[in-house]
């Protein structure tokens, strides 16, 4: 009796914590541990045609797992020296943002392509793909706005008083 399509076979069952311990081992935090588990396990389940050896699968699903927290692990470098949970860079993430002095300014000395590049790609973790799907760009393109925005971004935000 072969596997339904519509309904794919689990690489690892749910309750099984090795996935979890994996991805709090790369990222350091529980929370984020469990959000990339939760995401690794969605990105299986659709992508399930793309696995070519079910006997592999929960190396296939690791590997999955790996590269979300390998990414999840850039997008924090890229902003350590500005951390979103700074209070001025925590208003972005508000539903009705007041303000910020130091955020506005910074962010008014970019031009709306690179400071769309700098909020998408940055702060709302799309990857230059999806960026230059959505600005109409190309993926090179996007690449030297993002280094533009971020070397911008990082001389006006250094350069002010708080």
């Amino acid at each position: 009796m072969g596997a339904d399509p519509v309904d794919p076979p689990l690489p690892l069952d749910p309750a099984d914590p090795r996935l979890f311990r994996f991805l709090w081992g790369m990222t350091g935090d529980v929370a984020v541990a469990e959000e990339l588990e939760q995401e690794a396990r969605l990105l299986a389940w659709h992508r399930h045609r793309d696995l070519r050896d079910p006997d592999k699968s929960a190396a296939w699903l690791y590997r999955i797992a790996a590269n979300l927290a390998r990414k999840h692990l850039r997008r924090q470098r890229r902003w350590r020296w500005l951390s979103w949970d700074h209070p001025d860079a925590a208003v972005l993430s508000q539903p009705d943002p007041e303000p910020c002095d130091q955020l506005s300014r910074a962010l008014a000395a970019l031009d709306q392509d690179d400071r769309a590049v700098l909020l998408l790609l940055g702060h709302q973790g799309w990857s230059a793909q999806e960026v230059a799907e959505a600005t109409g760009l190309t993926r090179d393109a996007i690449y030297k706005r993002w280094q533009r925005a971020c070397a911008r971004f990082r001389e006006v935000w250094e350069g002010q008083e708080p």
